[in-house]
């Protein structure tokens, strides 16, 4: 009768031990992929500032603060944003040139991400 309790024993004890492991693995492992896809993201994603002097647009990389580029029109603007190849999120800028990249985003004249 020892022996069968002891047994069971064992076999609950050995059942709980890998149910902990797989859990916490399990979470290890969703986290790795939840920090993957969002390195991914981020890597092709950039956040802009934007400026406007007279009737230049200036944009700036909000994070570091280099320059991307300049713009008078929406084609020169559309160029810009199409040479870094990756996705812009504009987060910073005068709510007048917010509204004048806004529409011209809406209007289909630019396309601040690809």
């Amino acid at each position: 009768m020892d022996f069968l309790i002891n047994s069971a024993l064992a076999f609950v004890s050995t059942f709980f031990w890998m149910w902990i492991l797989t859990q916490l693995f399990g979470k290890y492992v969703d986290r790795r992929i939840e920090d993957s896809a969002l390195d991914a993201v981020a890597e092709r994603t950039v956040l802009v500032k934007v400026e406007q002097i007279a009737d230049m647009v200036y944009l700036y990389n909000a994070q570091d603060g280099t320059f991307i580029g300049q713009g008078r029109t929406s084609s020169e603007i559309d160029a810009v944003v199409r040479k870094q190849d990756k996705q812009m999120v504009v987060i910073e800028g005068e709510q007048a040139v917010l509204d004048y990249l806004n529409d011209l985003v809406k209007a289909r004249e630019i396309s601040l991400s690809q």
